[in-house]
């Protein structure tokens, strides 16, 4: 497999959230991966994926069988490996020529899961991916250049150091600008920023910046 458009869409095993969105997502990307016993949400979801990664020690079998049935890719990894069945996941996507990956349920009970996720962002800037972490709230993704983001006004908008220090944060279009500023990782100097505008602009001379959009629609009262 190949990708032509360029992304791909991965779910995986946590609060499977946005059933829609995803059901819009896959129909658009490239291939629909699936991690272990998120195929069982998916399944719930009339959702067939493209290729299933894992272990396998969280899927029903009868799910495993039904997919085996439809023709679905596997690929089988033992249980006790380096790495996590979400980040093989991503490789798959990498080796592929994916470079945008759409990552839904990576937000779960378990918070290293969740934490081991959100830091894959990472990881798959350095493969070439671009992740965008897709919940039922908003979306979060690496900011290590410039990334502009449409929204509306009261939308939310976070900005969290994932490297020691975050050099040259330039803020547009935001209730608080910040220019040429410099976020350092634990400083929650960033969180819970504003959209004044239809769209903001986030630019980075060095580090990574993880930005978490809330459109006001979904945000809590």
């Amino acid at each position: 497999m190949h990708v032509q458009n360029k992304s791909m869409t991965v779910v995986t095993n946590g609060n499977l959230e946005a059933i829609a969105e995803l059901k819009k997502t896959a129909a658009r990307t490239a291939a629909l991966v699936c991690v272990d016993g998120a195929a069982d949400s998916l399944k719930k979801c009339g959702l067939i994926p493209d290729v299933l990664i894992g272990d396998f020690d969280s899927i029903e079998p009868e799910t495993k069988e039904e997919l085996e049935q439809h023709g679905v890719m596997l690929e089988s990894y033992p249980p006790e490996k380096d790495f996590t069945d979400t980040e093989l996941a991503l490789k798959y996507c990498a080796n592929h020529g994916a470079k945008t990956v759409y990552l839904f349920g990576a937000l779960g009970s378990r918070l290293d899961h969740s934490l081991a996720n959100i830091l894959l962002c990472v990881k798959a800037k350095e493969w070439g991916l671009h992740l965008i972490i897709v919940t039922g709230t908003g979306r979060a993704q690496i900011v290590d250049k410039r990334l502009q983001l449409s929204g509306h006004k009261g939308d939310m908008l976070s900005l969290l150091p994932l490297s020691p220090a975050v050099h040259g944060v330039t803020l547009r279009g935001l209730k608080y600008p910040l220019d040429n500023a410099t976020m350092k990782l634990g400083a929650s100097l960033g969180v819970s920023n504003e959209f004044i505008e239809e769209s903001a602009i986030i630019e980075v001379k060095s580090g990574y910046l993880l930005a978490i959009h809330t459109p006001k629609t979904t945000r809590q009262p």
